[in-house]
């Protein structure tokens, strides 16, 4: 028997051998093919799975973008209001204030006006007359007269058709003028008697007029 070496050489046949022992000892992975409606159902299954959020967002997004434009449109529109609102409450208010203005700087010339007519009369009326005082009260009288013309139609011009006032208002002014130019002289008692109407009348009217307006003003503040 030949000497196989230390240690013993092995044969081609026993490294065969061993090696066929090792690789039947590994563990056999055996992959089947799935029936095809088995697949078909996960596709199908996994596809509706996913559709069904993307759909759910995609309606919810969709119905937010049309409930965030209405909102915005209802925003706009309100502030258009609410910007118009203003504005037109200060222009009304400053036609207030123009109003009762010009109506106090009318009452002060018409004052001013009687008064001027009165001192001509009593000065004419004197035994001694002096011209200086005569030519001074005309030229009072005429400055306060053109003054009272011009804050008349002023009045008349801010006058508003909607308020029932307004005629009554015109007819006032238009007396005034009537009275005015008949230039007489006024006692206490006449003045009381027939001017001091005509100022309450007008300021009442002028008063109702400016209240209503200020009424607004509240409702819509």
């Amino acid at each position: 028997m030949a000497w196989l070496g230390v240690p013993f050489q092995l044969s081609s046949a026993e490294v065969f051998y061993n090696a066929r022992l090792a690789l039947d000892k590994i563990p056999k992975v055996i992959i089947e093919n799935a029936d095809k409606s088995v697949i078909s159902d996960t596709i199908a299954a996994a596809f509706i799975g996913g559709a069904i959020p993307a759909l759910v967002a995609y309606f919810a997004l969709k119905h937010n973008s049309k409930s965030l434009e209405k909102q915005l449109a209802q925003q706009s529109e309100l502030a258009n209001k609410t910007l118009k609102a203003q504005i037109v409450t200060a222009n009304r208010k400053d036609w207030v204030n123009d109003l009762r203005e010009t109506t106090s700087l009318y009452l002060a010339s018409f004052q001013g006006v009687m008064n001027a007519s009165n001192f001509l009369h009593q000065e004419r009326a004197r035994e001694k007359i002096n011209s200086e005082k005569i030519t001074s009260f005309m030229e009072m009288r005429t400055n306060h007269l053109q003054e009272m013309c011009s804050q008349s139609w002023k009045i008349k011009l801010l006058l508003k058709p909607e308020h029932l006032e307004s005629s009554v208002i015109s007819g006032i002014l238009d007396d005034v003028v009537k009275l005015v130019n008949k230039n007489k002289f006024y006692n206490d008692e006449r003045y009381t008697n027939e001017i001091t109407p005509i100022y309450r009348n007008l300021t009442d009217n002028i008063k109702s007029i400016i209240d209503r307006e200020m009424l607004r003003f509240e409702s819509i503040s």
